[in-house]
């Protein structure tokens, strides 16, 4: 109980007192917090471009997430169906989230988008398909694509395993009892496996509203390009820069109670989601 105290309740607790106060350092001490009430909040809902953050949240967590579970459940049910190698190709499709997601983030800015040399640009090239070839990915129009693209093939292999370990739960006397009566692959898959699946749904999807929260290394990442950071910067992308400071000091002013009080949305936010999928989902239990 103190540990949580120590390591959880209490910076909670001084989070929400810090939003409402301008701070000018993370590390300040309270005699020189200035009290602003709730002008913090009102001054983030009046900020265009942070305004913007949760529509690229709301995008990332709509479109990506419907990517990586429609991805990670064709490769689960692919990997349970008796395919051959299947440990291998687990391992293949889960390699990417045991490295860092800075040195997949390069990998993917400078090796396969590069515009000159790049892995995309060779393989378009050698198919003729020249449209293809020229496609300057991380252009200020497409780097939210780009992005996406660079850390969806990250991700799918973590939900894939969770949807294969829920699959090998399912008793296969059942399928095979299906089989018998003359269900196809298909329609099993629609009226057994699924239906099965309503626990690790919200187990995903709980998972999936908490990593997207907390979406930053990537959109750090690929911010090199000042022009189009704008686009895919997300609410803890900005409580990051506002809280520290960083050296595109034209978006955002160092102010750590302001940083503060986006921390104190987003848990606000997480709390909505929460509630919104366990009422979703009601009486099922979340499972790891």
């Amino acid at each position: 109980m103190i540990a949580i105290a120590l390591v959880f309740v209490y910076p909670v607790i001084r989070t929400i007192l810090m939003s409402f106060f301008t701070i000018d350092n993370v590390v300040s001490k309270m005699s020189e917090w200035s009290f602003v009430g709730v002008s913090n909040y009102t001054q983030l809902l009046g900020t265009p471009l942070f305004r913007q953050t949760w529509v690229t949240f709301a995008k990332i967590w709509v479109f990506g997430g419907l990517v990586i579970m429609c991805i990670a459940m064709l490769f689960a049910v692919i990997l349970t169906s008796g395919v051959r190698g299947k440990s291998f190709w687990r391992a293949a499709i889960y390699l990417p989230n045991i490295i860092s997601a800075v040195a997949l983030a390069n990998m993917w800015i400078h090796y396969a988008y590069n515009a000159n040399w790049g892995l995309f640009r060779n393989i378009f090239a050698a198919i003729g398909w020249d449209s293809m070839a020229q496609f300057q990915w991380t252009s200020p129009d497409h780097l939210f694509l780009a992005m996406m693209v660079a850390y969806c093939f990250g991700a799918v292999g973590y939900y894939m395993l969770i949807y294969i370990a829920e699959i090998e739960k399912i008793p296969q006397d059942i399928f095979e009892a299906a089989k018998i009566d003359g269900s196809s692959g298909v329609h099993s898959f629609f009226h057994i496996t699924l239906p099965l699946f309503k626990g690790v749904f919200k187990t995903t999807l709980t998972l999936w509203t908490t990593g997207t929260l907390g979406f930053y290394i990537w959109s750090q990442m690929f911010s090199s390009n000042r022009d189009a950071s704008a686009q895919i910067m997300t609410p803890m992308y900005y409580m990051i820069r506002t809280t520290f400071g960083d050296m595109a000091s034209a978006y955002t002013e160092t102010n750590a109670g302001l940083g503060a009080a986006i921390c104190v949305m987003v848990m606000l936010a997480a709390g909505v989601a929460f509630a919104i999928i366990s009422r979703i989902f009601k009486g099922d239990e979340i499972t790891f």
